[in-house]
């Protein structure tokens, strides 16, 4: 009897080795199935680190965009010139009369060349005379010097040769500051500005008074406007 009572017991440590190895399997099937589920949390992590990136990537251009665009804005109120330098738009050119604005036009230029013709003479005039003074001291100068003592006294030779370059230096500096030279450049160059108008709407009378037709009077007008304001000295005056 203790013999058959000893062959159970082998059968159930051999059958209880198998349970073993069955339960063995899954645990191993339940890591291999948690390697993929590892290996899909990183991808999602890596994706979204790569989505972060892109992002902050994306975030300094468009902020140069945004300041690219702010001085794109900027830039045409710095190039606008003042409102005295701007052409003035006319908003019913049809409706002039361009024969009596070329008309008005002349009046204006001829009036204005005239102006600064007189001017121009006045300065060239009084430069004239200041450098003819400057001359002729220093001419008196020089024949002072070659005359002989019996005729001028040394003394009066000292005299002279004293006060004459002190003269001659005063004469000079009233010419710089008076600036009559330059002065004279600025009114011929007007009075040639206006000339050329003139001349110009002159022309365009004759056209008009032959039967030609065209609308652009309003470019003269607004050239004139801005060159006067540009180029033309507001005041001059003699001192």
């Amino acid at each position: 009897m203790s013999k058959d009572e000893k062959i159970p017991l082998i059968k159930t440590t051999s059958s209880s080795t198998p349970t073993a190895q069955q339960t063995a399997v899954p645990i191993t099937a339940t890591s291999a199935t948690a390697t993929p589920l590892t290996a899909q949390t990183q991808s999602t992590s890596t994706t979204i680190s790569t989505a972060t990136t892109s992002t902050a990537k994306v975030t300094p251009s468009t902020s140069t965009n945004s300041k690219t665009a702010a001085s794109t804005q900027e830039e045409p109120k710095k190039k606008q010139p003042p409102v005295l330098l701007r052409e003035v738009k006319i908003s019913n050119p049809d409706a002039i009369d361009h024969m009596k604005l070329l008309l008005e036009l002349q009046k204006r230029f001829k009036a204005k060349f005239l102006k600064w013709k007189r001017r121009t003479e006045v300065f060239k005039l009084a430069n004239l005379i200041v450098t003819l003074i400057i001359i002729s001291i220093q001419v008196a100068q020089v024949i002072v010097f070659q005359l002989p003592t019996a005729s001028i006294p040394t003394a009066t030779k000292t005299a002279v040769a004293t006060i004459l370059p002190s003269v001659t230096s005063a004469v000079l500096a009233i010419q710089l500051k008076l600036g009559w030279s330059e002065k004279s450049t600025k009114c011929k160059r007007a009075a040639g500005m206006y000339n050329k108008l003139a001349s110009h709407t002159e022309y365009r009378i004759d056209m008009l008074k032959c039967g030609g037709v065209f609308h652009d009077t309003t470019k003269i007008w607004n050239t004139a406007l801005v060159s006067e304001a540009s180029e033309i000295p507001s005041f001059l005056a003699a001192y």
